[in-house]
């Protein structure tokens, strides 16, 4: 485990503290396990944490799952803002029909077929495939 600014394994503990490394450059007070963040490494932080000067940088590569982070850049890119124009292609994958909605309407795309159904429970077919 990386820490420290880079130095690194044989760690000597005494009631949680780190007391040194292998090169003898920590001293009692140079962290607390569990009270610090590593540089490295897999680690669960509880509580809010803030950051004054500016959100933190996310990586560079898109979200896979649904519980990962999203760059305004990526969300720019699929999602225009309210009132913008949207410009390209939307591709919307097959699907059955959706169950009537309590108010506005669902578009969904059947066997090729553009398709609406309002709150009145009306399946109009826009485009046929």
């Amino acid at each position: 485990m990386d820490i420290l600014n880079g130095l690194s394994s044989d760690l000597r503990m005494n009631s949680h503290k780190i007391v040194s490394l292998t090169d003898g450059s920590a001293s009692t007070d140079a962290a607390t396990v569990g009270q610090s963040v590593l540089l490295t490494g897999d680690q669960t932080i509880n509580g809010e944490k803030s950051f004054n000067d500016r959100i933190p940088v996310l990586p560079g590569f898109d979200p896979a799952f649904g519980n990962q982070a999203t760059r305004k850049a990526y969300v720019d890119l699929f999602l225009p803002l309210a009132g913008g124009t949207m410009t390209g292609l939307l591709y919307i994958a097959n699907q059955t029909a959706p169950s009537t909605p309590s108010s506005g309407g669902v578009l969904w795309v059947e066997s090729g077929a553009l398709k609406y159904k309002g709150s009145s429970g009306t399946t109009t077919t826009i485009a046929p495939a």
